[in-house]
C-alpha cells in the first residue's frame, strides 16, 4: 500500500490480509497505527527528506503574506478598495523555530537571508544550527516569550500534540506571528482563536488541520488568519522526488529488504514471502 493523507487504522490493517508493506508519500507516519502493522509483520516506511525545500519556501511565503498583510489587501484591491495599512518587518526581527531537524533548518536557512535571529527549541539539539548558521537554543518558554514569528517543524507525537494551547500562548508577545506546516494537531484552534480575537497575537497562518479537511472554525475567517489546503509539497519536483522514493521503499519491503526509512524496522521479511507485483494475481488484490 502506498499511502497519503488518509487514515490507516488498526481495522483496516487487521482486515487487510495480504498486505505486506505500507510505504507512507509524505514525510511524517502519524495517520499509520504503526503499532497495529508491527503486530502483523507489515513493514512501515516513509519519507523524511523528500519534501524539505517546499516546505520551508513555504513556510518563508507565509511568513511574509501574514506579515505584510499580502492576502487581505489583494482582496481588498480585487474588491475596488485602495487601503494602505503597515505590515510587519521581518528584517532583523526574532524566528522561533520548533523543531530543528531536516525541515526545520531549511526554514533556519531561509530566514538567514533576512538577517533574523534564529531561536531553536528541540530536545535534539543540532550543532550546525549553532555553528554554522548562529541560532541559539533555548527552552520552550523563552522561545515563546522572545519570537516575533514562531513556526512550528515538528512530528505528531503523544507529547507534541496541543503543543501551543492557552498557556503557550499567553507568553507569547501580542506582535507574534504563529505559522504551522507540520500537523495541524499540534495547535489548539479554539486557543489561537481566542488569542487572536483578543489581540494577544498578531497573526495566524496554517497548511494543516486536526482534520483534513476542516470542518468549520470561525478561525479560518479572521482577517489575519491565512489558511491554506495543505499544499507544502505540491510542486512538481517535490511530487517527483516523493513519487519515486515511495515506490522504492515498497519495491524493497516486497523484494525482503530493509529500506533506509523504516518505521518499524524490526519487522524483517523474508525471501519466500516477496511477490512479484507485475504478476496477473498480484494485479487484481
Amino acid at each position: 500500500m502506498v499511502a497519503g493523507m488518509e487514515p490507516v487504522p488498526a481495522a483496516v490493517i487487521e482486515g487487510a490480509d495480504r498486505l505486506q508493506v505500507i510505504s507512507r508519500f509524505g514525510v511524517g507516519h502519524d495517520n499509520i497505527d504503526v503499532a497495529a502493522a508491527t503486530r502483523r509483520g507489515i513493514l512501515v516506511t516513509y519519507i523524511p527528506d523528500a519534501m524539505g525545500d517546499a516546505v520551508a519556501d513555504l513556510t518563508l511565503g507565509l511568513l511574509l503574506a501574514i506579515a505584510r498583510r499580502i492576502p487581505e489587501l489583494d482582496a481588498g484591491m480585487k474588491r475596488g478598495e485602495w487601503r494602505r495599512v503597515m505590515g510587519a518587518d521581518v528584517t532583523r526581527k526574532s524566528l522561533g523555530i520548533i523543531g530543528t531537524g531536516r525541515i526545520g533548518m531549511a526554514v533556519a536557512r531561509r530566514a538567514g537571508g533576512f538577517r533574523m535571529r534564529l531561536l531553536g527549541y528541540d530536545p535534539h539539539a543540532n550543532p550546525v544550527f549553532v555553528e554554522e548558521l548562529g541560532g541559539e537554543y533555548v527552552s520552550l518558554e523563552e522561545l515563546l516569550a522572545q519570537s516575533d514569528f514562531l513556526t512550528l517543524h515538528l512530528p505528531l507525537t503523544a507529547e507534541t500534540s496541543g503543543l501551543i494551547g492557552a498557556a503557550e500562548l499567553a507568553r507569547v508577545r501580542r506582535t507574534a506571528f504563529l505559522i504551522n506546516c507540520a500537523r495541524g494537531a499540534l495547535v489548539d484552534e479554539d486557543a489561537v482563536y481566542a488569542a487572536l480575537t483578543e489581540g494577544r497575537l498578531a497573526g495566524f497562518a496554517t497548511d494543516v488541520y486536526p482534520q483534513e479537511p476542516p470542518g468549520p472554525h470561525p478561525l479560518y475567517a479572521l482577517p489575519n488568519v491565512i489558511a491554506l489546503p495543505h499544499i507544502a509539497s505540491y510542486t512538481p519536483a517535490t511530487a517527483a522526488r516523493m513519487s519515486q522514493a515511495a515506490l522504492e521503499n515498497l519495491l524493497a519491503g516486497l523484494r525482503g529488504d530493509l529500506p533506509e526509512h523504516a518505521v518499524n524496522p524490526e519487522v524483517t521479511r523474508g525471501a519466500g514471502s516477496t511477490i512479484n507485483i507485475f504478476a496477473p494475481e498480484a494485479k487484481q488484490g
